[in-house]
């Protein structure tokens, strides 16, 4: 369903980079889910604030949540993930360098620590574990 790439963190800026390849087998789980938006939003609310001070990070207002963690969710699922930080995210990329056919990856933008790096990953896991309970 996916695979998480180059994932070798240094205290350098932008030492905490990786990528996910995302397969067609992930993109037929999302689109038999039924996820949507909605729920991306829902799981921001209920989930950000451990996210957050789980990664050494102050918690929000709920209300304020979304400003923080971000996930915009398309026909590949979370086709991008934000975390606090220089506009440090991930987002999806159809033609990245490697792809084999049916592939395509969410690219990292300004992940500069591994504290972003592993709020990212937190928030995609959670992803991706739902999506490999949807059967085939």
């Amino acid at each position: 369903m996916y695979k998480i790439k180059s994932w070798l963190p240094s205290q350098r800026p932008n030492g905490a980079a990786f990528f996910i390849v995302l397969t067609d087998k992930f993109r037929k789980a999302v689109e038999k889910s039924n996820l949507t938006q909605e729920n991306m939003d829902a799981l921001i609310r209920n989930l950000g604030n451990s996210i957050l001070s789980g990664h050494g990070q102050s918690e929000v207002e709920k209300d304020l949540l979304l400003c923080h963690l971000r996930v915009k969710w398309g026909e590949y699922g979370p086709e991008h993930i934000s975390v606090p930080g220089n506009a440090c995210g991930l987002d999806i990329d159809t033609h990245f360098v490697g792809a084999l056919p049916g592939e395509v990856a969410l690219m990292p933008h300004n992940v500069d620590t591994i504290r972003q790096a592993s709020m990212l990953l937190s928030i995609f896991i959670y992803i991706a574990e739902v999506l490999e309970t949807v059967d085939e």
